[in-house]
Parts: C-alpha cells; sequence; structure tokens
C-alpha cells in the first residue's frame, strides 16, 4: 500500500494557527485556575469620599464592614468574636519580622466601610484590633476628584 501525503491547502507562506490557539486556550485555563484572586476580600461597598485618599497596595488583612454592620473577614461573613480569633491566630502566626518588640502586630489593618455604617461598627472593629494587638489600622475612600 501507497501511503500519499495529505496536502494542506495552505497559500504560499501562511502558517496553519490551529494548534496555537488551542495551546493558548489551554494556558489561559491553567493560569486561570492556579491564580489566587485577591479580590475575594472585597465586599461591594459604598465608600466614602475623602479629599486626600491616597492608594495603598500593600495591605495585609482587609475587614469589611457593611452599613448594618455585618462584618466580612477573608470572603467570609463573620462575627466580632470571629475578628478576634482570626486576629489571635494572625498574630500567633506572624514572623519575627512582622512583629514589634512588645508582641504588637506590625501588620496593616484596612477597614472598608460603607459610608452609611454606623460609627459604632467602626468602634468595635477598632476596639478588637487594639485588643487582639492591631495598632496599624487604615481607612479605605475613594477619592474626592473620581
Amino acid at each position: 500500500m501507497i501511503r500519499r501525503k495529505r496536502k494542506i491547502d495552505l497559500p504560499p507562506g501562511e502558517l496553519d494557527m490551529t494548534s496555537m490557539i488551542d495551546c493558548v486556550f489551554l494556558l489561559i485555563i491553567f493560569f486561570m485556575l492556579i491564580t489566587d484572586f485577591k479580590k475575594r476580600d472585597i465586599v461591594n461597598l459604598k465608600l466614602p469620599i475623602a479629599k486626600s485618599a491616597v492608594h495603598v497596595e500593600d495591605e495585609k488583612i482587609i475587614i469589611n464592614i457593611e452599613r448594618d454592620g455585618d462584618l466580612w473577614i477573608g470572603g467570609h461573613k463573620n462575627t466580632i468574636d470571629g475578628l478576634k480569633d482570626y486576629l489571635k491566630r494572625k498574630r500567633l502566626n506572624l514572623t519575627s519580622n512582622e512583629k514589634e518588640a512588645d508582641g504588637y502586630a506590625a501588620t496593616l489593618v484596612k477597614l472598608r466601610t460603607d459610608e452609611m455604617s454606623e460609627f459604632r461598627n467602626v468602634q468595635r472593629v477598632l476596639k478588637a484590633c487594639v485588643d487582639e494587638k492591631f495598632y496599624k489600622t487604615t481607612f479605605a475612600a475613594l477619592n474626592y476628584d473620581q
């Protein structure tokens, strides 16, 4: 039996891109599956507006406070007691570089609160942070110019 070569009907100078497209889609799927989406900590809130808001990319712990006082930490709904437990575990797992000499955590805590949330909800979270030796806190706000 004689084998014949298959002819590909491509004009001279062009390549068959089918296998290249398959590889690209496989790479896209692979990277989407292994990527840790950092936005899971973000809850949809209407943030307050501040004239001096600056963008900080370095936050370690994000706590979201909804309008009705519900807390979201790491993409999960939580209570004040749950927040204290979470912060206690975080502080115990810190390396010596992330701790101050007196045992306080050098980790930044970012508070994202709804603009219509009552301040007592923010106070409870701040008190829980101080009780668990997290004193570096910052508030999220939208830039006035936006």
